[in-house]
């Protein structure tokens, strides 16, 4: 689906598979989200109904936006609808003008992982793999997606797959043996490869790494990793189900999920390779920026986690395919809604340094921003809607 020649799919296609996503995207807005957010408003606000509708409600500034999980089963989980908008012509809006989109394969997972304490390090663990033997395409953008990293990241917040003092740019050391010794280090799992999805037998998808060999779906679901935080999969289809059975949330990220991890950036189809580079360095400028940058920054986000009406902090939508019922139990639906940080929190969060204190990782909004700089950019929306954020 991506646009340019060179992907992170285990294989190259001869012509993308999706031709109208701009149209895909506006009947999404049309006939799933736009109702969807019609009704949110209606419930939650004082005004009329017909002020609350989204085609007369005008957007909030970018950073007042508030948060929205979409819990997709059955024919819903193959659709972007964190991208469902307009974007040509004067009806331009979308989700994204009004709500910051994250996923979750099941309401019991979102949950889990907002129970998951935050670790106190910030170490990060990269998986390198620009070329996985002749049958598939090379990535020459993982080279300078790993250069990004070590550029950004101070030297004792990496942890090396051999010889951290001469990074190994080959992957030659990111063997499935070594990955997997090393995750119940990591508090973030860096991955720049290719992932195939295997429809046959969906345990068995995977991320291709040296000599060709797969870390599986089957494999991650094994770990309990204590230490896990951040999960950033520069793969292709590491948030894709099997269309076989699309009830069953069995891929990547949602593995990543089960596994220990609570904030992951996935992908919904195939990604551009050179778009990795970018990834990195949104991501990791982010988590290790400046003194004085976090401390406008800690004023800022201090500030909108203090909402207005503290009833309405954050928002759950819960996507049903046919013949699906979820039933939510009160107590559940406002675990999720009053999700804000507590005084103690937020006073853990200011004494945080550019050291990389995971506290300052704004996944989600770095998602966000990245499809919004593709889209500056000219970039159709095939490549930048494969963009997601799973988990917390």
């Amino acid at each position: 689906m991506a646009s340019t020649s060179n992907h992170r799919a285990g294989r190259q296609r001869t012509d993308p598979s999706f031709q109208s996503v701009e149209n895909i995207l506006e009947y999404l807005w049309d006939q799933v989200a736009k109702p969807v957010l019609d009704e949110i408003w209606e419930t939650t606000d004082s005004d009329t109904k017909e002020k609350a509708r989204a085609d007369q409600r005008p957007p909030p500034a970018l950073n007042q936006r508030e948060r929205i999980w979409w819990c997709c089963v059955g024919e819903f989980s193959f659709m972007p609808i964190h991208a469902a908008g307009i974007y040509k012509g004067e009806r331009c809006t979308s989700v994204s003008d009004y709500f910051i989109s994250s996923y979750t394969p099941t309401i019991k997972a979102l949950l889990r992982a907002r129970e998951r304490p935050l670790p106190t390090g910030c170490k990060v663990l990269t998986v390198a793999q620009p070329d996985s033997g002749a049958s598939m395409i090379k990535l020459p953008s993982v080279k300078d997606e790993l250069e990004k990293i070590l550029e950004i990241v101070p030297h004792d917040n990496l942890i090396s797959l051999g010889n951290l003092e001469k990074p190994d740019p080959d992957g030659k050391d990111a063997t499935v043996e070594n990955v997997v010794s090393k995750l119940p280090d990591a508090n973030i799992l860096h991955i720049a490869c290719h992932g195939v999805q295997d429809k046959k037998d969906p345990l068995e998808s995977g991320f291709i790494l040296a000599d060709g060999k797969r870390l599986t779906v089957e494999e991650i679901l094994k770990l309990n990793l204590l230490n896990a935080h951040t999960a950033i999969l520069n793969a292709c289809h590491t948030a894709s189900n099997d269309p076989a059975i699309p009830d069953e949330s069995i891929n990547l990220a949602s593995a990543l999920l089960y596994a220990g991890f609570s904030n992951i950036l996935g992908t919904k189809w195939p990604m551009a390779d050179e778009d990795g580079p970018l990834i990195a360095k949104e991501v990791y400028t982010d988590l290790f920026r400046s003194q004085d940058e976090s401390s406008l920054f800690r004023s800022d986000i201090i500030h909108r986690r203090i909402p207005q009406n503290p009833e309405n902090r954050d928002s759950i939508c819960h996507s049903r395919a046919e013949g699906t019922e979820t039933d939510l139990s009160a107590e559940h639906t406002e675990t999720i809604r009053t999700c804000g940080m507590s005084t103690d929190q937020m006073a853990t969060e200011a004494e945080s340094s550019a050291s990389g204190s995971l506290h300052l990782l704004r996944l989600p909004e770095i998602v966000d921003r990245i499809s919004r700089k593709l889209r500056a950019q000219g970039a159709p929306a095939s490549r930048w809607a494969t963009f997601i954020h799973i988990g917390v």
